[in-house]
């Protein structure tokens, strides 16, 4: 349950990015979406942006701080999905 409501809000976060992006950066609506890595589409200043704008959107949704990058350093890999972060998100929530 918590997790299709994390997952909502990581999508609703990728419309707001996508709104600055060309067409061939956009980020897809899609778990296997690479965020961080070679693979990635968007540099570090969009990945920047899209964790902020997840962070306030948790923050009025669940009414509970969450600092993604903190805890991003112990969970990075080399090619970090929206599904990893969606996880990492779901796994801090809960706690």
């Amino acid at each position: 349950m918590i997790k299709n409501q994390i997952t909502k809000i990581v999508f609703s976060s990728i419309d707001q990015i996508n709104l600055s992006l060309e067409k061939a950066n956009k980020l897809e609506k899609n778990l296997d979406e690479t965020i961080i890595g070679e693979s990635s589409k968007i540099d570090s200043i969009v990945f920047l942006n899209l964790i902020l704008d997840i962070e306030s959107k948790l923050l009025s949704h669940f009414n509970e701080e969450l600092n993604i990058f903190e805890h991003l350093t112990n969970d990075l890999k080399e090619n970090y999905t929206l599904n990893d972060l969606i996880k990492l998100i779901n796994l801090k929530i809960r706690k």
